[in-house]
């Protein structure tokens, strides 16, 4: 199949830098929780008053700070790795970069995975095809627009599977 049109993130482009921008997401977000407990625990001595109910209010505030940032950087490695394919035959097909990668069982095999990633991206970006793996798009159900991206609700098929419903993202801004 010859591809006619790739939609891809403009972030992920020929130089993507998915891996520096997804690892560095997950580091900076522990580095301010470990900063914030850190701080708030040192900071609740030279406070009066009850330190328990302090900290245990500043740890809960933590853990969903954490929840939240944890959510934005995975949001953004969704809309980054998610490529949609227009071929010759107009067919459709989508494909999450990150599930032709192995992220393992450990530290040192997800940052092996997530740089993987960025180099599948990469040769995606000069070469298109449409891997083997890729979902058709058989139908768009329904599409809901949000700030920086559009959240498309679809039937879809992989090769030699049935067809499921399937939720994508496309980010705003991209040509066509």
């Amino acid at each position: 199949m010859e591809v006619k049109k790739v939609w891809m993130s403009p972030d992920t482009g020929k130089k993507s830098h998915y891996a520096l921008g997804h690892l560095g997401g997950i580091v900076g977000i522990l580095a301010l929780a470990m900063l914030l407990v850190c701080g708030g625990t040192v900071l609740s001595f030279s406070l009066g008053g009850s330190r328990e109910l302090f900290l245990l209010v500043l740890c809960l505030g933590v853990v969903f700070l954490v929840l939240g940032l944890a959510a934005c950087v995975g949001r953004n490695a969704t809309k980054n790795t998610t490529v949609f394919f227009l071929t010759d035959s107009d067919q459709l097909f989508v494909m999450d970069a990150r599930r032709f990668a192995y992220h393992g069982r450990n530290l040192l095999d997800y940052i092996s995975g997530t740089v993987q990633t960025q180099q599948f991206l990469r040769q995606m970006a000069q070469r298109p095809f449409v891997p083997v793996g890729a979902d058709e798009v058989l139908k768009v159900e329904k599409v809901k627009e949000n700030r920086s991206h559009y959240a498309i609700v679809c039937q879809a098929r992989r090769p030699g599977r049935r067809t499921v419903k399937r939720t994508f993202f496309l980010v705003k801004g991209l040509e066509d």
